[in-house]
């Protein structure tokens, strides 16, 4: 079938995710007229923040009596406490105001965005271990690795897999190893690999 018409919209409340405020969604009608939903975004508001406890804020403006007096603000970095993360005496005047908590934002996304890269470059690949049996994917899942080795195990013999490591299979990937292994649950011969076992 091919794709005949796209609409951008919101869902409505009984079709919000739940626990979302809003939640936006590309509706594809298809060549038969059946919808098909192409993608979805969420806007969690605060709800998960403060069900995890999270204080998300990267900026804090702090004004008193004095800063009005003086026309300033002391602009604070959540990820720089105490002292060294506080700027006194930024003035109120939008353009200096709007140009000091942009560099400051940048300042506090380059060590975010450096280190989310060296994860995914260095330390992820170190966090996923090969395994070829049911008693090295256990260890590998203890320690707190994602495993990733040949499978062929039925639906339950999964469920059974989740229940007694907390793990769960989450893709296959494209590019499959050469030659066939046994499978990692069951010993019998596996025709295809599951990329990662990952804890929940």
């Amino acid at each position: 079938m091919q794709l005949q018409k796209r609409q951008k919209r919101r869902k409505s409340r009984a079709g919000t995710f739940a626990g979302a405020i809003q939640t936006y969604t590309i509706e594809a009608m298809m060549g038969d007229r059946k919808a098909l939903q192409a993608g979805t975004s969420h806007n969690l508001g605060q709800n998960f923040s403060r069900a995890f406890g999270t204080q998300g804020v990267p900026l804090k403006l702090e004004v008193g009596p004095r800063d009005v007096a003086n026309r300033s603000v002391v602009v604070s970095r959540r990820d720089v406490p105490g002292k060294p993360g506080k700027d006194l005496g930024i003035s109120m005047e939008p353009s200096v105001l709007v140009s000091h908590v942009k560099s400051s934002l940048e300042d506090i996304q380059a060590p975010l965005l450096q280190r989310a890269t060296s994860f995914r470059d260095r330390c992820l690949y170190s966090n996923i271990a090969d395994v070829n049996s049911y008693e090295e994917l256990k260890e590998v899942i203890t320690e707190g690795k994602w495993a990733r080795g040949p499978w062929s195990a039925s639906d339950a013999e999964e469920l059974k897999v989740n229940e007694e490591t907390g793990a769960t299979l989450r893709c296959y990937p494209f590019e499959q190893p050469q030659g066939f292994h046994d499978c990692a649950a069951k010993g019998m011969t596996a025709h295809a690999a599951v990329h990662v076992n990952g804890r929940l």
